[in-house]
């Protein structure tokens, strides 16, 4: 399977261990050791974890081996560290932080909606 020849390679490309790469995207030292290796069916919900680390990763060539690596530029920027719901003192979310949340659940949205065409086409 191409996911895990081009998940070697991400991983090669980020020069950082298959340990790291695991804690940065939520999943386990196995599963990531079992995908490169071919043991391991990627379902959606792997892929939905890789891209939420590296959402500048392009879908298509972590699934095919097609296009460049990265979307919009050469190089990625670091894991996004997953931070904790934002807050204002009191406890509840400020206006700014809502409307940031929403984008960022929408861009969880169309994430999942790439992955699913993609493995439709499969």
């Amino acid at each position: 399977m191409a996911v895990g020849k081009q998940l070697e390679i991400l991983i090669h490309d980020l020069r950082i261990s298959q340990s790291e790469f695991a804690k940065q995207t939520g999943l386990s030292k196995q599963t990531v050791n079992n995908i490169i290796s071919g043991r391991h069916v990627t379902k959606t919900d792997v892929l939905e974890k890789i891209l939420g680390a590296y959402p500048e990763l392009n879908l298509n060539w972590l699934m095919n081996g097609t296009g460049n690596q990265w979307i919009g530029s050469d190089t990625p920027a670091k894991g996004r560290q997953k931070s904790k719901e934002p807050q204002s003192q009191d406890g509840e979310m400020t206006y700014k932080e809502l409307v940031s949340e929403i984008e960022h659940l929408k861009e969880k949205i169309r994430l999942k909606d790439e992955i699913i065409d993609l493995l439709r086409k499969r």
